[in-house]
């Protein structure tokens, strides 16, 4: 399989759904990175009570010395990290088990350790639930993308990724303001009642919308070889430099508007909400875009607008130019996820779609952990503004370079194939 062509496998052909079937499939689909996002967005706006109830000194809540700011913060991350490592374990299960199986078992882990959350007491319980729901989120986020490869085809399959993750950017917002309702009006512990929406999508799969040999295809599939995902090495790689550019505002957003003056937390909000809308306008429109631009044209322009955005937000010498920088960023962020991971789907063999969704999930949380890393290590001299601007050059210069790549590739395959 050439990496610069997409492909689809005869034996991949897709029987007529009925129109619950194909409804239900939508849902199962959209509501994988909505599942990822309950994991720490409605938590945010709990984060000073989080810390204050684990503070050390207060009753059952001292764990190895840690402050309550930083028990705090490893609740709300740790699921992150666990899906980082957990999500290639997935095929391992799926090759046991079936998709069908682990997704109802990862759907029921994910509600009731989510729900469970709400009357845990002491840390040490708390990280230990936290690292479940990772687990389960991990196998849900990855499903998300292999059932996207299962049920539709190419331009389709572009739609409902390009859907889904509007559905999550768009649930993001809605999770943030209802998190900081509840937390506002019911205490810290009320926003893990947002698991409980995996419930609808539990009794939708449990329905019975999976192809019977769907299931027993990927069940008799032999166990996936190195050799059919390393020629998807590069889109992973690019989804990784890409990831970093799309958290370095979400992770650094508020230090970098601070250092621009803006330190009211409601005017962060309302800017960093703005952020996020363009980046759900974006992704809502990456398939018709996608059928007028090729992949190459798309990954030149997400790392061109996106890197000229951080660089914008970074040197701004108003507000009104920061907020711009910002918007433009979202503008790109919208397509990161939609174009890189139906790029890795089309391509990925039909026997290692499971672990090439999987290493999906790794790289964009592996971007997502590594991003603070790289913040801190670039902005020592020059700040906050240093790095963000840095990691704008890189994006920049790592989108460009990968669309004269895949052009070049793509050129190759038309010359050969005219030739023969």
């Amino acid at each position: 399989m050439s990496i610069a062509e997409e492909h689809e496998a005869p034996a991949n052909a897709r029987p007529a759904a009925s129109r619950f079937e194909a409804f239900a499939r939508v849902c199962i689909v959209a509501w994988g990175p909505v599942m990822a996002s309950i994991l720490t967005v409605p938590l945010l706006p709990a984060l000073p009570l989080m810390a204050r109830h684990f503070a050390v000194g207060a009753p059952g809540a001292g764990f190895m010395g840690l402050s309550g700011g930083l028990v705090a913060q490893l609740i709300v991350t740790i699921p992150s990290l666990v899906m980082m490592f957990s999500a290639p374990l997935v095929t391992l299960a799926a090759g046991w088990l079936g998709k069908r199986r682990i997704l109802l078992g990862a759907l029921v882990v994910f509600a009731l350790a989510g729900l469970g959350d709400m009357v845990l007491y002491g840390p040490l319980p708390f990280l230990a639930s936290r690292v479940i729901v990772g687990l389960a989120g991990g196998v849900i986020y990855t499903l998300y993308l292999s059932f996207a490869a299962d049920f539709f085809a190419h331009n389709a399959r572009r739609k409902v990724i390009g859907f889904a993750v509007f559905c999550s950017l768009v649930a993001s917002l809605l999770e943030l303001v209802a998190g900081g309702w509840l937390v506002d009006h019911y205490g810290w512990r009320t926003p893990f009642v947002f698991h409980a929406l995996a419930v609808p999508v539990l009794a939708i799969a449990w329905a019975g919308v999976f192809p019977s040999d769907e299931v027993r295809t990927e069940r008799r599939s032999t166990a996936p070889k190195i050799a059919a995902i390393a020629p998807l090495t590069p889109f992973y790689l690019l989804l990784l430099v890409f990831a970093v550019g799309m958290f370095t505002l979400s992770l650094q957003g508020p230090f970098l508007l601070t250092s621009k003056g803006v330190t009211r937390a409601t005017e962060q909000g309302f800017i960093l909400a703005g952020w996020s809308l363009t980046a759900a306008l974006s992704a809502i429109c990456f398939a018709r875009l996608r059928q007028l631009v090729s992949d190459a044209a798309l990954v030149a322009a997400i790392g061109l607008v996106m890197g000229t955005g951080l660089i914008t937000a970074a040197k701004a010498g108003s507000t009104p130019i920061l907020v711009l920088g910002m918007l433009v960023v979202g503008l790109g962020k919208g397509f990161v996820a939609p174009t890189l991971e139906s790029m890795i789907m089309n391509r990925a063999q039909l026997q290692v779609r499971v672990m090439a969704a999987g290493l999906v999930v790794s790289a964009m949380f592996l971007g997502q952990f590594l991003t603070p890393i790289i913040c801190n290590a670039l902005g020592r001299s020059g700040g906050i503004e240093d790095a963000v601007e840095s990691i704008g050059a890189i994006v920049g210069v790592a989108g460009v370079a990968a669309a004269i790549i895949l052009a070049a590739r793509r050129l190759n395959v038309r010359t050969l194939l005219r030739r023969s």
